[in-house]
Formats: C-alpha cells, structure tokens, sequence
C-alpha cells in the first residue's frame, strides 16, 4: 500500500487568543494552537517579509526579532510569543534604539554592495544583522560570520554581506549605492514571490507520492478520504479532463501529471487532495489506498543499458533515450603515438537544487482565466501544458511571475504547477500547494547524475594525443530537458584542452531514479569533473606538475558559427591560470593555523563552460521601451528576476545610451507572457488563429521533429550514429536554416516559447543586447520627432537628461515629456536580440557545432583535512576567470562568490545519499548546504576583461564557472592532501576517512 503519514504531532483544533506588538502594532488574532509564530505572522498579520525557507528552524528565511532577539519563527509556536513584541524587516529601520539604527545602516550598505540576489533571504538576514550590530558587535569577520550562522543564502556566497555588517559595526558611511528598486524592496520585505501570494478563503492542496521507486499499479481507493470532514475534492489520473501529461514535452510526450497504471520513482504523483486544513488533508492523503506491485528497480545508469535490462520508460527499445558522439582524427592512431595511456572511471552524483523558495503556489480564478502564481522560467510551455491537461486553451490560463527565490535551472522543467492547476480547476476555489523542504529534497528533480569513463594518451612531457570517453547521463524515468544536457556533455568532453584525437560516446538513459534536470552549468561541472580528474592523475602517475601539464595542453583556439576556428579566439584560460598560480603563493604552514596533525592539499582546475545556447538555435529576447508623457520611462522584458541583477544592468544600459540621470523602471511584459509570437506585444492585440497556427506548426518543426529524430538515433550503436550526423549534417543544417528564417521573417519579435526565458548565463548577453536595439530604434524616433519640432536634421541632435537638444545649443531642448506627446502620448519601441546564426552540426565530422561561445576560469584552493574525522577546513580560495567586459563589478563579484560557496559545498558537503532509488536525506538539517561559516572566507577573485564576450560591450556570461569550477578545486586538493584520488563528488566525510585518508594519518602537514 502506498500513503505518505500525517506529520506528528499535535492534532488539536482548539482557537487560542495570541495578543502580541508587531511592528510596534498591537493585535491579536485567535489561531489554532498548533500554529508556529511564522504561519501566523505570514499567513494572518499579513508580514510576507517572514519567508518559510524550510520549517526547520535550519534556514533563517524567517527570523524575526522577538523582544530583540534573532529568532526562527518557523518553530516557535504563535501561542509561545503572547505579549511579546516582534519586528520583521518591514519595522526594522522603524523601530527605535540601537536596532533601527543599525537596520537602516545595514540597508545601505547591502544596497552599494548589491549583497543578495534573488533576495528571499534577505529579510532574515537582516534581522540577524541588525540584533549584532544593535548589540555592540565587532567588525570581525569570524565573528560576523558566527553570528550570521543561522541563516541560510544559496545565492552569495555571504561575502559581500559580511563586508557590509563590518563596515556598519565600525560606523563607516555607505559607499554610493547602485539604486537597485528590486534589492531595496527585497530588504524591506516589499518583495513578493509566488509563494507569498495570499488568496481569501483559498483551498490547501497536497500531493500523494508513491512510495516505491517501481511498481504496478492495481488498484486505487479514495472512498475513505472523500469521506473526511473538510476534504473538497480527492483527484486521481481519472479526474484529468484532458490529457495526462506534464512536463515540457520538448524531446518526447512520456511524463504522466499522475500516475495511472506504473509509478517510476518516488518523484512520481499518484492522488491529490484539496482540503480546508492541512490537518484534513493529511488525514485524507493517510486513508487513500493504493495497491501495487512492486516491479525491479533499475537505479544503476550504466546497468540500465544492457540489453536484457527492464524497460523503464515507454519506448519500445531500451531505456538510452539520446545519443550523441563527438569524432576528432584518428584516436587508434593517436593512443599508438602515446607514449603511457592513463584511464578512469568517475562519477558526479545528483544534487538538489535547494532554491530557498521552496516549491508551489497559488492558483485562483479571474474572470473566467485560471491564473497561476509560481516560480517559472518556461511560462509558454506551462501553458501549454496545463491547457493539455485541462482540455482548454492557453488563453484561458495566466501565469504570474515577476521574481523567483532562486533556480539555477530548477524551473527548466516542470514542477508542480499541472497538480496546482488541476485542484483549483477541480474545485473552482482558490487553492495553495506549496511543497514541504523535505518532499523537495525526497521528490523533486535533481541535477543530473553522470557515470564517465575515460582513457587518455599522453607524451612522456605531457602532451594530450588521444581520448575516449563512454558518459552515462542518468535522466530519471521521463525524457525531459536530458537530450539537451547529453549534447553539452559531448560538445565540452575535452574540457579546456585540446586534444587532437577525441572519440566520445554520451547516452542519455531512463532510471528509476528521480528525474533529472540541468542545475547551473547544463551538464559542465559534470564533464569538467570528469576530463579534469584523468589529467590530475595522468600528470601525478607521470611524475609531472599537473599545472605544467595543463599549461602544455590549454586551448587557443574556439569553434566558430559553422564549426571551424574562431577567427578571434580570445581564448584566456592560460592566463587566468597564470594568475591562480601567482594569486596561491607558498602553501601554508597547518602549525601555525592551529590544525596539527591534519593533511594539507591543494588543488589548481581549469575549466570551460559554455554561456548561451548552441548554434542553430532561434533564440530571442524582446524588450519593450516606453516614454509616457509623465516621463516616465519603462522597460518591460520577457524574463522574470530570478536574481541575476539583469534587471539593473539593462536600467543602466539605457540610462548610459539616452543619458538619463534616473533609472527606467524595469518589470515583466505581461503581453510577453502571454502572446510568444511576439504580435500582442508590438501590435496590442492578439494573434489571429491563423497567426497562432503557423507559429506551433514551425515551433514543431522546431522541436518534436527533432526530439522525435533523437529518440530514433538512440536506438542505433554509437559508430551508426556516428555516420548518420555525419551524412546528414548538411540536409540538417538547410532545414533548420530554413525554418528559423521563416518563423524569423513572419514573426520578427517572437521568442521561442520551448526554451527557457533565462539559463545558460545568457541573460545579460541576449537581454542586454535587445536593450540596445530597443535604446537605438527609440533614439532614432525621439530625434526624428525633434527634428520635425525644430526644423532641424536629426543629425543635429543629441538626447540628454531633459529630453534631445541641439548638439552644439544644449539649451535649445524639446523635453522627454513633449516628445511623448507628440508620438501619441507614449513614445514606445522593441528590441530584440537573436543568436548569431550557424549551423546545427559540423558538415565534415558530423560533431554539433556547440554553443555560441565560451567562459574560462582557473580556481586554487589549499584545504587542510582531518584524517581522523574527515573535515575539510578551505585555508585559501583564488578564482580567476575571463568576463569578458565588467559591466557591474558587484554583480560579476556576487555572481562568482556565490559560485564558489556553492561548488565548494557540492563537493564535500551536500549529500543526498540516494540508495535504490530513494533519497535518504530528509531536510535541510540533512541536506548541508554551506553556512557562513562554511563557505570560503574572503576568496581572491581576478577578474580579465579579454573583450572578447557575445554580450554589452564584450561581456560574458559568469555565474556558471565558479559553480563548475570549485567542486573540482577541491577533488584535486583532497586528491594532493590524501595521496588517494576521489572518483566522485560529492565526497562524505566516511569516505574521506575510510576510502582516501586509510594510511595517512601520519602524513606531512606541510
């Protein structure tokens, strides 16, 4: 029997009279005794500054102050707190004393250093500031950061913010600050997230799961949980009024919304429910009974291809859903010119994502439209899908989502916003789901688990000849997003080297494990890990210096549009590696730190990751840019704040260009949202049916033609396919040329409604640069409307802050305002930015020609370790990498230190230990994710600007090289510490004891 137990607990229902100050506010309100101080300031006194991070008291997304004390509402009960006075953000800088001063401080000293990005931390973080500051705290940065223990950020690696708590503890004023309206509304608790939104009267959704990872369904019974006092609706595969489908549907239409005849993992959904209280609902999830067979699990990738193997998913042959090979020269030729040939095996296990904001939302009626509040980045494809589901059209749904508290590519695929729709639907009633931490980290898609095994042919001076490479990419047991990621995998199987002779093989392959989806690097880190770890033991089992033996092989050269050289590499991985080397210095002396007895290891990495989408793909942003005859200027783009600081960088790119003195207001196109063929946003009305109709028949031309060619492929051995890219490479090519150029020339503002409105690092590269076609096509207009008013030529004008003057008479001014007038009373163009053009596949090898350019990056690191206990203690961290051009130093600064906390605690810290199939982590107090305390104290970052980017001014993408770049920094340095190679990330503790410290225990600590 499958059933998902009420938490514990108490059951009872009683009212108690909770009087309280918030604010400096009385109220009182009458709630349910079992109700934690955080529900009831969130959900009752309306303070949706307090965020539920994970209702463990582990986050600290909803500190509040009680009586002046840092305090984790979450588990505090709301009847603990009678007579109490309680500040959440929103009153901090109001409230009196020592604390308001420090709270309004602090304010603008994390606005100049633009210390958050998604932000859904930061009122929590604020409150704990504000009570160490308000309490004589020091400027110590151990001490800051002790303090700031309790509060979790996924984004920022804290640096930026213990800088700023130092510089208010030692009363320093505020550096100039960036002005950023989305960080100063998240400060103050203004901000709101799709879990935030408060509908009256709104339903409590949740979600059976099934409990085996594999298994045949007979029977399902709902008879009792109807039954249940307060229980609305109870909705199995046979309430689904249309098609049982979810998911992006890109590559392959296999993923059931709710299960109907198989479960395929734990991640999958049998029934919901739509109650009054949680309380009924649990009771009603506990009373559903399912009947099941349980079937073999297959959890091992490498297993899951044999032949004789059970069948997980719906295709008829196998369970390799997607092939893709990579052919350089002659690899016999080259392993016989080697003079030693060193092979591995290694393996990167899955990860979770770990947003802050936890997962779901509300859904309610308006006017007859369905409209849904919930994180997304794929707004098109989940209307799509819910009106499949739903049996109605996309006009009837609306999604809501002008910012997220994080992604790093969770919201690629989907998540449960089909069974949030279906209940309000079902019910007709608002309803809220919202996904407990421990169903996110037990069910929810993770980052795709990789199995690698490589042998690679060298020189006896360390000259790369030849590799292969067999890569195994565990995809769960629906399609999804992972023919996309095995492309990456075999695009960048060589990492930043260049090796002359190269056969790679990368299958994609269906498991009962949970499904799988990109996670901030689209299968980089996975495939740097794996090319990176066989150099570090080729270089060690030679006797050579690994960074010599990365210095001999280093790219200078990149792919072009059409597969060839780049004619202007700008290639920089040499150079930052250059500038890690210098930035280590000697290594540490582990006495003089304090740490006898421990192993001291460092480890230097290079890395390649791409930004942007591959060659051959249509991708485009729009921007809309407005001037209303209030002067107002507006800027409204296709993609939601998941925390990037995009928003702020295109603000001041048209600022810059018109030479404006305030920021436009920046928000989302609702009209983008709505409408991707591009015609409600340049027109102001819908797409006819027509319109409509040639838009999804080259969409799928775009992608079912292709995901159904994927699934074909996957069927053939490797060396067929192989040949079939190579024979087909030029018919492929003028196909997709064609279709591109026809949705292009028909649909000039459209976007790709199959392709996520942000991931890759592509945000500031494609959305600045439509910014920049908005800010010039508006220029031309506003200097056209001038020179009608002046009876000048156009090219005697410029735009300055007041309006556009005459170039050598800038008294002579027609004002921003009477230009809006004269165009209309709105002064309004769009921009766009589509990827450069190129081919889908090389036409002489037949190998995809890959993404549109490349970030590279070298991390170091010296670690000391604890043979005895497994610790890992990071002494010193250096990050060099090439951005191209800074456009916002504090951006690109956030961006990598967030990065590197992040990479750092994948690799030895956060573990979900999954075993046949199940995760057995079961919460954030399980799942470690890095503390202020555990993330790299005051890294040295080198920044080269090589100019060399596809972005603004030459810019580059950066998140992505830090996150892939550290994990792999520490693997090396555990590596150097004990003399024994990890072959997988993330590394336990026990493992470190057992598997790579067994005999070191009196190793050098020097």
């Amino acid at each position: 029997m499958i059933h998902n137990p009420a938490p514990g607990g108490c059951h009872h229902d009683e009212l108690v009279r909770v009087a309280m100050k918030l604010n400096g506010e009385a109220i009182v309100h009458d709630v349910r005794a079992r109700t934690t101080l955080r529900d009831y300031l969130h959900n009752h006194a309306d303070a949706t500054d307090v965020k539920h991070g994970c209702g463990e008291g582990v986050c600290g997304a909803c500190t509040v102050l009680v009586d002046g004390q840092p305090t984790a509402s979450c588990v505090r009960l709301a009847a603990q707190t009678e007579g109490r006075e309680i500040v959440t953000a929103a009153g901090l800088s109001a409230s009196p004393g020592a604390i308001g001063e420090a709270a309004s401080a602090l304010q603008q000293h994390f606005l100049a250093r633009d210390a958050f990005q998604c932000g859904y931390c930061a009122s929590g973080m604020l409150a704990s500031a504000s009570a160490y500051v308000a309490s004589n705290g020091t400027p110590d940065h151990d001490s800051i950061r002790h303090a700031l223990s309790g509060n979790l950020c996924r984004c920022t690696g804290y640096q930026q913010i213990v800088e700023a708590t130092a510089a208010v503890c030692r009363g320093e004023a505020p550096p100039p600050t960036s002005g950023r309206a989305d960080l100063a509304e998240k400060l103050a608790g203004r901000a709101r997230y799709p879990t935030d939104k408060q509908v009256e009267a709104a339903l409590v959704g949740k979600v059976l799961w099934s409990a085996w990872p594999a298994a045949r369904i007979r029977r399902i019974d709902t008879t009792e949980a109807k039954r249940v006092a307060g229980v609305v609706a109870v909705v199995t595969h046979e309430d689904i009024p249309g098609r049982n489908l979810a998911g992006s549907m890109v590559f392959a239409k296999d993923q059931p919304l709710l299960a109907e005849n198989v479960v395929r993992s734990v991640g999958d959904a049998v029934a919901l429910v739509a109650a009054e209280t949680d309380e009924a609902a649990y009771e009603a999830l506990r009373l559903i009974e399912v009947a099941v067979d349980p079937l073999p699990a297959v959890t091992d990738v490498v297993a899951a291809c044999a032949p004789d193997a059970p069948r997980v998913g719906i295709q008829k042959r196998g369970n390799v859903v997607s092939v893709v090979t990579t052919v350089e020269g002659d690899v016999e030729r080259g392993f016989q010119d080697a003079d030693t040939i060193v092979s591995g095996s290694y393996r990167c296990d899955p990860s979770d994502h770990a947003c802050m904001e936890k997962e779901g939302g509300s859904a309610w009626f308006d006017r007859g439209v369905l409209v849904l509040a919930v994180p997304c980045l794929t707004p098109h494809t989940m209307r799509a899908s819910i009106g499949r589901m739903l049996g109605i059209g996309e006009e009837e749904i609306r999604i809501e989502c002008p910012r997220m508290g994080g992604s790093f590519g969770k919201y690629l695929v989907s998540s449960v916003e089909g069974l949030l729709a279906l209940l309000a639907y079902t019910t007709r009633r608002p309803l809220r789901l919202v996904l407990d931490r421990s169903e996110t980290i037990f069910r929810s898609s993770k980052r795709h688990a990789v199995t690698a095994r490589y042998r690679l042919g060298l020189k006896k001076d360390g000259t790369f000849t030849a590799m292969e490479a067999s890569v195994f990419a565990d995809a769960g047991p629906y399609v999804s997003f992972t023919p996309a990621v095995v492309s990456i995998l075999a695009d960048e199987i060589c990492g930043p080297y260049h090796i002359p002779h190269v056969r790679a093989v990368v299958k994609g392959v269906l498991t009962n494990n949970l499904l799988a989806s990109p996670m901030r690097g689209f299968g980089s880190l996975q495939v740097n890990f794996g090319i990176e770890c066989v150099v570090e033991k080729a270089a060690r089992q030679l006797g050579l210096d690994p960074i010599d033996v990365r210095r001999r092989n280093l790219l200078t050269t990149r792919k072009g549009p059409r597969g060839g050289v780049h004619p202007e590499p700008g290639v920089q991985v040499a150079a930052t590696l250059e500038k890690v080397v210098a930035a280590l210095g000697p290594r540490p002396d582990l006495e003089q730190v304090g740490l006898p007895g421990w192993l001291l290891g460092r480890g230097v990495t290079a890395v390649q990751a791409k930004y942007g989408y591959p060659y051959g793909v249509n991708d485009r942003f729009v921007v809309r840019l407005s001037l209303e005859d209030t002067g107002h200027f507006q800027l409204k783009t296709c993609v939601p704040d998941s925390g990037t600081g995009v928003d702020e960088a295109i603000a001041r790119l048209v600022a810059e260009r018109l030479c404006l003195s305030t920021k436009p207001e920046v928000s989302i196109s609702e009209e983008a949202f709505d409408d991707p063929t591009g015609v409600l946003l340049t027109r102001g009305r819908p797409p006819s049916r027509i319109q409509k109709w040639v838009y999804r028949m080259l969409e799928r031309q775009q992608t079912i033609v292709l995901g159904r060619a994927l699934l074909v492929v996957a069927r053939l051995p490797p060396g067929r396919v192989a040949t079939l890219f190579r024979l087909g490479a030029i018919p492929i090519n003028l196909f997709n040329s064609a279709v591109n150029w026809t949705k292009a020339w028909i649909f000039p503002h459209s976007i790709d409604s199959f392709i996520p409105r942000t991931s890759s690092s592509r945000g500031l590269f494609m959305l600045g640069l439509a910014t920049i076609d908005a800010v010039d096509k508006f220029r031309e207009r506003a200097l056209a409307i001038a020179a009608t008013s002046l009876g000048v030529p156009p090219s005697e004008l410029v735009t300055c802050e007041q309006g556009v003057c005459r170039r050598n008479e800038p008294s002579t001014v027609v004002e921003w305002r009477a230009l809006a007038s004269a165009a209309g009373r709105t002064l309004a163009t769009v921009g766009n930015y589509a990827l450069p053009k190129g081919n889908v596949l090389h036409a002489r090898t037949g190998n995809q020609v890959g993404p549109v350019d490349y970030l590279y990056s070298c991390h170091g690191c010296d670690i000391a370790v604890c043979p005895e206990t497994g610790a890992v203690k990071v002494l010193r961290y250096v990050s060099a990498q090439d951005v191209g051009k800074v456009l916002h130093a504090n951006l690109v600064a956030g961006q990598l230190y967030g990065g590197i906390a992040m990479g750092v605690s994948q690799a030895i810290g956060e573990n979900l230990g999954a075993r046949g199939g199940v995760v057995q982590a079961d919460g954030l107090h399980d799942y470690l994710l890095p503390t202020s305390l555990d993330a790299p104290a005051d890294p040295i970052l080198a920044t080269l600007e090589s100019g060399s980017g596809f972005g603004p001014g030459g810019s580059k993408g950066v998140g992505e090289g830090a996150a892939i770049a550290a994990p792999v920094a520490i693997a090396h340095a555990l590596y150097d510490a004990c003399g024994t190679q990890p072959r997988k990330i993330p590394v336990s503790p026990e493992e470190i004891v057992c598997d790579l410290c067994v005999g070191h225990s009196g190793r050098s600590t020097t």
